[in-house]
């Protein structure tokens, strides 16, 4: 019995990961942290594999966030990084001078061998010269230090004229071959993933089937009150997501006295004055969008939402049904049933009958609400609640608020919703506090 099992544990076939990465990506340093352990857990075999991001943005003729994003949105990526290193104990540092021209750092890396301990260990390197220790990775000089001190003595500027140049070049086309815009990304069994925040998708797709976002608080033993704001638009397929992990939310925090403000907002009203594109999607590329439309469907695999398509009529009129919904004061099977109506069964919620439809099955006097919705006060609330939104940083939705703190944007950070509610002290939390 004992010869069979090791013999099936040495013709087992590993699981195997690609990792592209460019050093001068603050998330990618977050990612060579922690792909390690995953693939240790999943018995997996990384595939080390340095690319230009710069390349990558030209091909997809797109900019980093942090240069075409507005402000608000800056805001909260600097937030969600910041709030990210602190909850993966990741040490930082960050250059004054970012983002650092990494050619010839890529380069080099490019120029080790495929799956090389050598690659691994410049590739660590080269991260924490950066991110840690301020050195200037665009000096030929500091790179030669670099190379030496982890005990490979080349020439750099010859190897990285002799291979490196060709061997990024060929690395960055394969991502973008497999539909690769930015970094980190990741990919498995011939399915990318995008970002740090989808690690546990990679990990799921390695085989480690459990595998979810992480948490890093348990719920108090005593029973406490807190505040949840949650701003949403009908509109949004991120927003229905997140509208159907309410219940669950609440659950998975228990015995903690969770009071929701549920605030309907316009979000095109929203984006129009924060300066950001009224329909974002129309600015992706073509990669991009292929790849939201690839997540769209895991985050509902995740969550076990089935019947998902996104809605034939799309960008969806959304005022006069969240009027309605303030004229129900949000009504939880309402707002439900109008999000389903939109993106499980593909209706016009913009449509008068559609809505009149929904207001009936939903046990509402339609004739009556159509009248509420239209008033002044109801107008003003919605128009509040999009204000409210904007002078609180909201960049997006869902975006989340506990106690008034700082915004969580997205329902893919509803770990980080639930640590919060259960008593997780956010980082940013002190930092907002010493600026009042």
């Amino acid at each position: 019995m004992q010869i069979f099992v090791s013999f099936f544990h040495r013709n087992k076939v590993m699981a195997e990961l690609t990792f592209y990465y460019d050093v001068v990506c603050p998330f990618a340093y977050v990612a060579s942290r922690l792909i390690e352990r995953i693939a240790e857990q999943c018995a997996a075999k990384i595939h080390w594999t340095p690319v230009l991001l710069n390349a990558l943005y030209k091909a997809n003729e797109s900019q980093s966030p942090m240069v075409n994003s507005c402000n608000a949105k800056k805001i909260i990526l600097r937030q969600q990084f910041a709030r990210m290193v602190q909850r993966f104990n990741v040490p930082i540092n960050p250059p004054e001078s970012h983002p650092a021209n990494s050619l010839s750092a890529m380069r080099l890396l490019a120029a080790t061998s495929c799956d090389s301990k050598l690659r691994v260990s410049l590739t660590h390197a080269l991260f924490s010269s950066y991110w840690i220790e301020n050195k200037d990775i665009t000096s030929g000089e500091v790179l030669q230090k670099i190379t030496r001190t982890i005990g490979w003595n080349v020439d750099v500027q010859d190897i990285i004229a002799k291979s490196g140049t060709v061997l990024l070049m060929k690395n960055t086309e394969d991502a973008l071959e497999n539909g690769a815009f930015g970094v980190p990304s990741f990919l498995v069994n011939g399915k990318l993933f995008w970002g740090v925040d989808n690690l546990h998708f990679v990990e799921r797709e390695l085989g480690g089937k459990s595998a979810s976002p992480p948490r890093l608080t348990e719920p108090p033993k005593t029973p406490q009150s807190v505040n949840l704001t949650i701003y949403h638009d009908l509109g949004s397929p991120w927003s229905f997501l997140g509208s159907t992990q309410v219940e669950n939310l609440i659950k998975v925090v228990k015995p903690v006295n969770v009071t929701i403000e549920s605030l309907p907002i316009v979000v095109g009203s929203l984006f129009k004055q924060i300066g950001t594109p009224v329909v974002p999607m129309r600015h992706f590329s073509a990669a991009k969008l292929t790849y939201l439309t690839k997540s769209l469907n895991d985050w509902c695999t995740f969550h076990g939402i089935k019947g998902f398509k996104f809605p034939s009529n799309f960008p969806l009129k959304t005022v006069l049904p969240m009027r309605l919904l303030l004229a129900s004061r949000n009504d939880s099977e309402l707002q439900a049933a109008l999000y389903k109506a939109a993106w499980i069964e593909d209706k016009d919620i913009g449509d008068v009958e559609v809505l009149r439809e929904i207001l009936h099955k939903v046990g509402f006097d339609a004739d009556k609400m159509f009248d509420n919705a239209q008033q002044q006060d109801i107008k003003d609330q919605l128009r509040a609640n999009t204000d409210r939104a904007v002078k609180a940083g909201v960049c997006g939705v869902p975006s989340y608020q506990v106690n008034n703190g700082a915004i969580i944007w997205g329902q893919d950070r509803l770990n980080i919703v639930a640590d919060l509610l259960c008593g997780w002290k956010d980082p940013l939390e002190e930092q907002m506090n010493s600026k009042l």
